[in-house]
């Protein structure tokens, strides 16, 4: 139940970040949303939790089968995250070992931006649509618990 919430927060926030990258602008919430509609949400949901468990799962064999090894990473990953800077303990070859796999990484998680935009189109939704749900459920409770009970 935790992963769920945690995935579909984070699910939350990378759809409300295509939907601000398509439009320039975040989306606005939905006002009604009619059962057919929360079925299509749920499936394209269901469908976009699928594809986010294997890009996680490929960028995980990315990592893990770098030159750096997942830990080495994860290190240097921190650094540049809280510093901006590169470790003073990186010499250049972890430097660019670093720079390639975060430029793959980026690609997938691209890629996935790209394919949960279909799979949402796919389901009968546009993006749009599908994102004034997803603020209409960080609003209402209740709207995320039927979306479960759709789901399951």
């Amino acid at each position: 139940m935790r992963n769920l919430l945690i995935l579909g927060t984070a699910l939350i926030m990378v759809v409300s970040g295509l939907a601000f990258a398509q439009t320039g602008q975040p989306p606005a919430p939905a006002e009604d949303v009619g059962e057919a509609e929360l079925e299509q949400f749920a499936q394209a949901l269901q469908t976009i939790q699928e594809a986010q468990q294997d890009v996680q799962m490929e960028m995980q064999e990315i990592v893990h089968g770098s030159a750096l090894g997942e830990e080495r990473f994860n290190e240097i990953h921190e650094t540049v995250n809280t510093t901006g800077e590169m470790p003073g303990n990186v010499d250049e070859s972890e430097a660019q070992n670093y720079n390639t796999i975060v430029q793959e990484l980026s690609t997938v998680q691209q890629d996935l931006q790209i394919e949960m935009a279909t799979i949402v189109e796919d389901s009968g939704m546009d993006v749009e649509r599908f994102n004034s749900i997803v603020m209409a459920i960080q609003q209402d409770e209740g709207l995320w618990q039927r979306i479960q009970e759709i789901m399951n």
